[in-house]
């Protein structure tokens, strides 16, 4: 693996000190992307823009297919508050998928319980709350679950955690409800989202509304509300293995 498989896609949806920070953050490698949906000015440098309102899957996507396109392995999915402080996050992320077979790892969280392989002295850190802000996904996840779904519309989670679901339902994802994390060298900033007309459930419109009207037909529940129970940490750390011995890269 080199630094030329890699796609780095800064989703531009805070402000645009965010923006400029997040990506002088990453300045100097390689596949650098950024895909806007503010007002912000842009770094001169590969970018996408969205002037009218626009799902985040639709920010997603655009950044997926361009690295596809590309021919890249490895996608990057950062929002504009997430500020790098060692550029080594991505290869040492690449190298938990790897030993631990996980490819998709998402953001710092709240840390429940870590696993380590004893061979490479590696941790795997699991955790209950699902952060979107830092999102890395296997070229080979893509082709067998596909994109973000762009019917969730106005709100910023539900595409990944539908993503997420996705994932579980063919077993390269951990079981409910529990996700990989990364939780070194990542910082966030704590600014709103300045996102073209974004709401959430807390400023609801029509849009948001069928949102999650949509997810819970899918899902038969209301995130954070009356989410299903998680599996014991004995299933748990059964399934981890399952995924380590099916997905893990043997060197």
């Amino acid at each position: 693996m080199t630094t030329q498989d890699i796609g780095i896609a800064i989703l531009d949806v805070y402000t645009e000190a965010d923006l400029l920070n997040c990506y002088n953050s990453v300045s100097g490698l390689e596949n650098v992307l950024i895909v806007s949906n503010t007002k912000n000015n842009l770094p001169d440098c590969n970018s996408r823009r969205y002037d009218n309102q626009v799902p985040f899957a639709t920010l997603r996507n655009h950044a997926l297919s361009q690295f596809r396109l590309m021919g890249l392995k490895h996608f990057f999915l950062i929002n504009s508050n997430q500020i790098i402080k060692n550029k080594n996050v991505f290869s040492d992320i690449i190298k938990t998928a790897e030993i631990f077979g996980t490819w998709c790892i998402t953001g710092p969280s709240e840390k429940l319980l870590s696993i380590e392989d004893d061979k490479t002295n590696t941790s795997l850190t699991i955790s209950e709350k699902l952060n979107s802000d830092f999102i890395y996904i296997f070229n080979g996840i893509v082709s067998n679950v596909g994109y973000f779904d762009e019917r969730f519309f106005n709100t910023k989670d539900l595409d990944v955690l539908d993503y997420i679901l996705r994932m579980r339902e063919k077993g390269v994802y951990p079981v409910k409800n529990y996700h990989p994390v990364y939780t070194e060298n990542i910082d966030s900033s704590n600014s709103l989202i300045q996102k073209i007309n974004h709401k959430e459930m807390n400023d609801a419109d029509q849009s948001v509304n069928l949102s999650y009207a949509y997810f819970l037909h899918k899902y038969q529940y209301m995130p954070s509300q009356n989410d299903p129970a998680s599996v014991s940490k004995d299933e748990l750390l059964k399934n981890l293995e399952e995924i380590q011995q099916k997905y893990a890269k043997n060197e």
